[in-house]
């Protein structure tokens, strides 16, 4: 399997457990607004909001897997799910504003969680103290109904979901920017291979000056040298006595001597 089938199917596995956790969040709001009502008092137009939430969810799983990677997408679904949630709660005018204190606390619970773990413990935290709180001033018997109960997963469900979208947006960040350090240390390399070849560049070009002056400054008077002896031993000059010669024949090997090394030079 390809890296990019991979990342498709790690991202298509994020849209469903975003669908999923989405889903779990919609059920617990919509058991705490009718069991906070009795299973009888909802009005249409909350019964309508969490009609058209159920829709949205379903019509989440078209939308292409790679919006869920998207900080501006999930920032949108976080509140949207807000405000219908919050108008949920105060249309039904079955709630005192103690619950609207917890579940705001615990939106920013969320918002300022470092991992999802942290986020659920803290809920958990908050909704003990919740349940303690309704027990101490209620009585136990009153938060034992299920009108009392079934606020404790309503708000475990809120920081879960809240939480996992927050650490999702955080990681996709931190995934965002270690690929533009990437980049920027790949810029850099490239800078560096850059400024290498310019330099090799250089060192090429004063290798060729230096043959081409080498071979245009040594070698060009050097090969009138040896011609001029040839031209000498060839009696040319006319005729020469044994001293003259040996002379000639030193001269001529120094000359052979020094075009090996020039050869030598050129070929280094």
């Amino acid at each position: 399997m390809s890296m990019v089938d991979e990342s498709s199917e790690g991202t298509a596995e994020r849209r469903r457990s975003f669908v999923l956790l989405r889903l779990t969040l919609f059920i617990a709001t919509a058991y705490l607004l009718l069991a906070q009502t009795g299973f009888a008092g909802v009005t249409f137009g909350v019964a309508l909001l969490v009609l058209l939430a159920l829709i949205s969810n379903g019509a989440l799983l078209i939308l292409p897997p790679a919006w869920f990677d998207s900080e501006p997408f999930i920032g949108a679904v976080l509140l949207l799910d807000t405000a219908w949630i919050t108008a949920c709660l105060l249309w039904s005018d079955a709630f005192g504003p103690e619950i609207f204190y917890i579940y705001f606390f615990l939106l920013f619970l969320a918002t300022i969680g470092e991992n999802l773990r942290l986020i659920a413990l803290g809920a958990v935290i908050v909704a003990s103290a919740y349940a303690y709180g309704i027990s101490t001033v209620a009585g136990a018997d009153s938060f034992l109904q299920p009108a009392a109960m079934i606020r404790i997963p309503f708000l475990f469900a809120v920081a879960i979901f809240y939480g996992y979208l927050v650490e999702r947006v955080r990681r996709e960040r931190r995934r965002r920017l270690a690929e533009h350090e990437s980049v920027r240390e790949l810029d850099e390399a490239r800078k560096g291979l850059e400024e290498v070849n310019q330099e090799l560049t250089r060192l090429n070009q004063m290798k060729s000056d230096f043959v081409s002056t080498v071979s245009h400054e040594l070698k060009t008077p050097l090969t009138s040298i040896k011609n001029s002896l040839a031209l000498l031993r060839g009696d040319k000059a006319g005729p020469l006595n044994e001293t003259q010669v040996r002379f000639l024949e030193m001269a001529q090997r120094n000359a052979d001597r020094l075009a090996r090394i020039v050869d030598d030079i050129l070929d280094l």
